[in-house]
């Protein structure tokens, strides 16, 4: 089970209370029928990789039923198309990384 703080280490955001830092899954490159789609005409992804995620309230309030936080670092969790705050950040390499804040509300699901 990761720990809030150990989740975080690898985040460079630290989440707010009741917020989950996400990163989106890649876009389809190509349609169903095999059709190859330019960049500009495909569909963000609606789901994404939990890296962070800070409980609002207790820790207790933070807990389902079987005593383990809602997300966890690592869970693919799906979210609406214009959900969140999309924030860039360059790390020492010169990448750019395309970071997802989104409130806890806001999540729809977690695919098991």
């Amino acid at each position: 089970m990761l720990k809030v703080k150990e989740a975080v280490r690898k985040c460079p955001i630290m989440p707010a209370p009741g917020r989950v830092v996400v990163v989106r899954k890649a876009a389809r490159e190509a349609s169903k029928g095999g059709i190859l789609l330019p960049e500009t005409a495909r569909e963000k992804a609606r789901e994404g990789e939990v890296l962070a995620y800070s409980p609002a309230g207790s820790r207790a309030a933070a807990m389902d039923a079987r005593g383990f936080l809602r997300y966890e670092h690592g869970q693919t969790v799906l979210f609406g198309a214009y959900s969140g705050t999309e924030v860039d950040i360059e790390d020492k390499k010169g990448e750019k990384t395309t970071y997802l804040v989104l409130e806890e509300g806001e999540i729809l699901g977690v695919l098991a």
